[in-house]
């Protein structure tokens, strides 16, 4: 049987590129950590913590994630024309999202305040700089689409080092306790949103005319069960930050997200992989070629390995790494690190089986596996930290996390049947 070589794409090129990339953006929170936990105090740290996490809730509705299905119909539309009508359609998508959010605001503010424990004007920032986000995440999907990925990881080295570079002359001249480092987040995703777009328009990527209504709502259909999919992952992911505020105290937020914060590396490594992964993978499978796809499992298979090596690292190595770069006040943090890195390697299994999902442009399928388990994991969240603490909730996250993993696996490969037993019976014989 001739052999045939997976990787020609430039995988491992694009891969380390994104790594090195998505490696600065991570190091960024480590600088940062044991300048903030030592400035600031823990309710002063878990303010911080909620309007970041307002900032991840809203990524999900500002723009509908329609930069997602640029991604995807990039391999589809073969016209100039057409590809311009998508873009079109998703500035536009966004700026109508953001005028609602912004209305909702209005109207809600002193709700959402009490919710999110924010001011007002923090909640205004917080649609400020996801709206802004959103144009960064335009600009660097077509650079991924084009596989431009110096380009790609220039741009997120510019938003990493901003964002450090100004917190830092924040916290020394204009020190506000947590408003301080809100300010330098919303101020840096301007800047870098702004040369974002600057570099779309170069691009000649809009034409500033209404799009087709097909494509329109081709975007629409595509972006707004992402939006269930996003809110199911915020249960997943990010709700627990809302329930130890409420059962526990916003200090006891600040303490569970800096174990978060340490594992996050994980995360961004997790996703640097994926974004080279993608258009890899999206240029393979359209071949169905058998080979190709065992070749594709195995890799796949490999990289399961490696995350359960990760996992056993988490528990013995992060604790005591967490102990000597945060402030004392911050150091029951170590306790729940091990635990928060299971819950992150389960992510990193769920995106080698999730894309196989959007190829198939079944998103809805997605939505309502990602939606389910958010729910699921805010029922017993919330029994799990009353009862057992921040402990309890960590218990929460991996058993979620699990959840999702094995039920987004067995549905991808319902919908894109891949040659699973092949492959690890191939790993086992060595053949």
């Amino acid at each position: 049987m001739n052999k045939i070589n997976i990787f020609k794409g430039g995988f491992k090129k694009d891969l380390s590129i994104y790594f090195v990339g998505n490696l600065v953006n991570a190091s960024i929170p480590f600088l940062l950590l044991p300048i903030l936990t030592r400035i600031l105090s823990q309710e002063e740290y878990g303010e911080v913590t909620m309007f970041l996490l307002l900032v991840s809730l809203l990524n999900g509705f500002l723009g509908f994630n329609t930069h997602s299905y640029l991604l995807r119909k990039y391999y589809d539309l073969d016209s100039e024309k057409n590809k311009k009508d998508a873009n079109n359609s998703s500035i536009l998508i966004l700026i109508l999202s953001f005028i609602s959010v912004t209305i909702i605001i209005f109207f809600f503010g002193p709700e959402l305040s009490n919710i999110f424990g924010l001011n007002n004007m923090q909640l205004y920032l917080a649609a400020l700089a996801s709206a802004f986000i959103f144009l960064i995440n335009f600009r660097l999907v077509h650079w991924q689409v084009r596989r431009k990925v110096f380009k790609y990881t220039f741009l997120q080295f510019f938003l990493a080092i901003s964002n450090l570079l100004i917190t830092s002359i924040f916290l020394y001249f204009f020190f506000n306790g947590s408003q301080t480092r809100i300010d330098a987040y919303v101020l840096s995703a301007i800047l870098t949103g702004l040369i974002a777009f600057i570099l779309i328009l170069k691009d000649n990527l809009l034409t500033f005319e209404i799009p087709s209504k097909d494509i329109f709502f081709d975007a629409l259909k595509f972006g707004v069960p992402l939006i269930f999919h996003v809110t199911g992952s915020f249960l997943l992911i990010s709700a627990d930050r809302l329930v130890i505020k409420e059962v526990l105290s916003l200090s006891d937020v600040g303490v569970y997200m800096v174990a978060i914060q340490v594992s996050l590396v994980l995360n961004i490594t997790f996703s640097a992989i994926n974004k080279a992964y993608i258009p890899w993978l999206f240029e393979l499978l359209p071949k169905k070629n058998n080979q190709i796809n065992l070749k594709i499992v195995r890799l796949t298979l490999i990289y399961f390995g490696i995350l359960i090596v990760i996992v056993f690292l988490g528990f013995f190595l992060a604790p005591i790494i967490l102990k000597f770069i945060v402030g004392s006040c911050f150091k029951a943090a170590a306790s729940l690190v091990g635990y928060i890195v299971l819950g992150q390697c389960f992510f990193g299994a769920y995106l080698m089986v999730t894309n196989y999902i959007f190829y198939v442009k079944k998103t809805h399928y997605l939505a309502l596996i990602t939606i389910s388990c958010g729910i699921f994991n805010l029922l017993i969240l919330y029994f799990m930290t009353t009862n057992y603490g921040l402990l309890g909730t960590a218990y929460s996250f991996i058993i979620s996390m699990m959840i999702r993993f094995v039920a987004t696996a067995i549905v991808s490969n319902r919908l894109y049947p891949m040659p699973w037993k092949n492959g690890i019976l191939s790993l086992i014989t060595r053949n």
